[in-house]
């Protein structure tokens, strides 16, 4: 892997009424890669993403970027480190605001961060995503939904940051358009030597995205592995029953594993393992001890008192 950009150790986020979302989660993302998170619905990707760009701010753990530990920086200085940094939300109806131009809505943050001749700007951002200049004076409204999620893309990148959080970017498409914008981010994470967390729930599109891939399950990270790793040889149970219920043209076809049980409350969490009263191979140390995220082969972490893959008879 790269040098670091960003990393977090010890994430730890809890709302209101006990909710922890995050749960101590150690993460690092190199220079110009992509980190693929999955998990399902609910298991903290999307409060980790907000996390690492201290969009919301941890109950505890660090945040470095660029070595520099940034957890409690004050806010003047976290304002001009945001350049360095950028998002595409889930929903582009909802991340643009319906009342601005697309020139005012690329400008603005060139305007903020005092970054030149904001017209010329948006005029290459627009070609940067494929579309065209005479769209700068149109409304959202007057966009498709792919072309409004090549928007929030342009904006994303209109300070040139070296870091960019992707969450769940082509969930609200349709599918024929998921692919044109998976590709057009794939393709600027490659041109423009981007760092980037790409966040979903979708196991093809992060097949496509990322070489490296993290399971996240009830707030905690429990694999962590090379594409190739996670999707050919899971090691965590969890990670085996995700892979299960998906079919991917050429991959080899899993034996469906149903999980028992609901996926617990993350207002109160199983002790020891999380993943323990949805596990066939749970015993009582999984109950009375966390297993922590160690090696398991060259760049492959699990948390996993017996990782491996499950047998006939346990996924029965």
């Amino acid at each position: 892997m790269s040098a670091a950009l960003v990393k977090g150790r010890g994430l730890t986020k809890t709302f209101a009424g006990g909710v922890r979302a995050v749960a101590g989660v150690d993460i690092t993302i190199g220079t110009g890669e992509t980190l693929g998170l999955v998990g399902e619905s609910g298991c903290g990707k999307s409060t980790l993403a907000r996390l690492m760009l201290r969009l919301i701010e941890p109950d505890g753990g660090t945040l470095h970027f660029r070595d520099a530990e940034i957890t409690h920086l004050p806010d003047r200085a976290m304002r001009a480190l945001r350049r360095d940094m950028g998002i595409v939300f889930q929903d582009p109806f909802g991340s643009l605001n319906p009342r601005m131009s697309v020139a005012q809505l690329l400008a603005e943050p060139l305007k903020v961060h005092g970054l030149g001749d904001a017209r010329a700007r948006v005029a290459a951002l627009l070609e940067l995503v494929g579309l065209l200049p005479d769209h700068a004076a149109r409304y959202p409204h007057e966009f498709s939904g792919g072309q409004r999620q090549r928007i929030a893309i342009a904006r994303a990148l209109a300070t040139q940051p070296a870091f960019l959080v992707c969450d769940e970017p082509t969930s609200a498409l349709d599918v024929s358009i998921q692919a044109q914008v998976l590709n057009l981010l794939s393709d600027l994470q490659a041109r423009l030597g981007l760092a980037c967390l790409f966040v979903s729930h979708n196991l093809a599109a992060v097949r496509h995205m990322a070489p490296r891939v993290a399971v996240m399950y009830l707030g905690r990270i429990v694999e962590e592995a090379p594409r190739e790793a996670i999707f050919s040889d899971p090691q965590h149970p969890y990670t085996q029953a995700l892979l299960s219920a998906v079919s991917e043209p050429g991959s080899t076809r899993r034996a469906r594993i149903v999980l028992r049980g609901e996926v617990p409350s993350p207002a109160d969490p199983p002790s020891g393992c999380h993943f323990r009263t949805r596990c066939p191979r749970a015993v009582v140390r999984c109950a009375e001890v966390l297993p922590p995220l160690i090696q398991h082969g060259a760049g492959h972490r699990v948390a996993c008192h017996f990782p491996g893959t499950l047998t006939a008879a346990e996924t029965s």
